[in-house]
């Protein structure tokens, strides 16, 4: 068999698209800062680092580059009520650190870097 499929990771215009090239951006050097794939990001993994990733990225999404959820939801391929916990998670362990973990200040301020540049 020699489809046009491709094993691997797919290219960045196809996980994220055209959308918002600056949040395309922002999702790559996030994703680089933290040493994960975008297609990790961008699928369906429940791993927890993979997911923490994910709400903090849905999160900027929605509450810095006010987007609408169904936008972060469609940009994520999500339902518009999974954004809505992304956003509650983040905004419940920023006003609880002590019950977040390290690895989620340790993203969090990735994403600060990431919106910088």
């Amino acid at each position: 068999m020699s489809g046009g499929f491709h094993y691997g990771p797919p290219p960045i215009e196809t996980v994220v698209g055209s959308r918002d090239a600056h949040f395309s951006h922002f999702l790559v050097v996030l994703c680089g800062l933290v040493g994960v794939e975008v297609s990790e990001v961008m699928g369906r993994s429940r791993t927890s680092r993979i997911v923490t990733v994910r709400h903090v990225a849905q999160a900027v999404a929605r509450v810095e580059r006010d987007y609408l959820l169904l936008e972060v939801a469609a940009l994520f391929d999500r339902d518009h009520t999974a954004v809505m916990n992304a956003v509650s998670n983040v905004e419940w362990f920023m006003s609880h650190p002590k019950t977040a973990t390290p690895y989620f200040f340790q993203v969090y301020e990735a994403a600060e870097a990431a919106s910088l540049q």
